[in-house]
């Protein structure tokens, strides 16, 4: 047995013995968002034990609200993509992360080759993540956390981002995306931000061998912000989460406190890096 099975055996049995079974879906029950199960004391993040949908990462889930920040224009932009886009629950080809990996490897290659001609169209910066391919560990906490064990619905192992200066050139690339790949989901969160402030244009995207990767579109500011500390802030959440998970209890008064600082932390930067944008290089009119 490996280590994703025994963990995923962990939270089953966990799920089983707080009687919380709304929590264990089957492959045909809908859910859009990225969420995490992790049981907490915390209202912000505790599902109930009727909820068909799993407890929200606090930092990183999309809240309904929207910011009030965007110009008319780019709200236009957005719900024209938003009519083209399918928008539905995605699933891998299968559930074997051995296997995911192998296919985003060759997806990854891909990607690249995709996103850099895309950068030249748009006048864009094409950004890798360190290390290419999403960490191992990582991967195997987020499936356990967010999707209860199910492998086939981790959609970034595979993942790119496109760096621009103004929401101008963000929202004028962004259609320029959609035309030139087979985009299968598309999330503004410069509309819905996170609750941990962080601001993008996410979009899944089917490659060519069937896997599905992930295109980030943001600001440069708000991506200098999350490799300084945004990152870090959203790690030590997620890891609380996964230590009570894997330990079969709540989260403790100081771990749900810890989490909300983490949160505020995250709101504060984000917050910072987007309003030096704005101010720097003002939205047209």
């Amino acid at each position: 047995m490996n280590r994703l099975q025994k963990l995923t055996l962990l939270v089953t049995v966990f799920l089983l013995s707080s009687g919380c079974t709304a929590l264990l879906r089957t492959p045909s029950q809908s859910d859009s968002s990225i969420s995490a199960s992790t049981p907490t004391s915390n209202p912000k993040q505790l599902a109930t034990s009727d909820s068909t949908q799993p407890v929200e990462n606090p930092i990183n889930s999309q809240p309904e609200q929207t910011t009030g920040e965007i110009a008319p224009q780019y709200l236009e932009i957005s719900q024209r993509v938003q009519a083209r886009v399918p928008n539905q629950e995605l699933r891998q080809n299968n559930t074997d992360l051995n296997q995911l990996y192998e296919a985003a490897a060759v997806a990854d290659v891909e990607l690249q080759s995709i996103t850099q001609e895309l950068a030249k169209a748009t006048q864009g910066t094409v950004v890798i993540p360190p290390g290419g391919l999403k960490d191992r560990e990582r991967a195997e906490e987020k499936i356990m956390v967010d999707y209860g064990g199910d492998a086939s619905r981790i959609t970034d192992l595979a993942r790119i981002a496109l760096e621009y200066e103004t929401l101008d050139q963000i929202y004028n690339a962004l259609e320029t995306v959609v035309d030139r790949t087979e985009t299968l989901r598309f999330k503004d969160r410069f509309i819905k931000p996170t609750p941990g402030g962080y601001r993008d244009l996410l979009l899944n995207l089917k490659m060519p061998n069937g896997h599905i990767a992930e295109l980030q579109i943001t600001l440069r500011s708000l991506n200098e912000a999350r490799f300084s500390q945004g990152h870090k802030l959203y790690e030590e959440a997620r890891g609380i989460q996964a230590k009570a998970m894997m330990d079969g209890r709540e989260l403790t008064p100081e771990e749900s406190q810890r989490i909300e600082m983490l949160t505020q932390e995250s709101e504060q930067l984000y917050g910072e890096a987007f309003a030096r944008a704005m101010k720097q290089q003002p939205v047209s009119p």
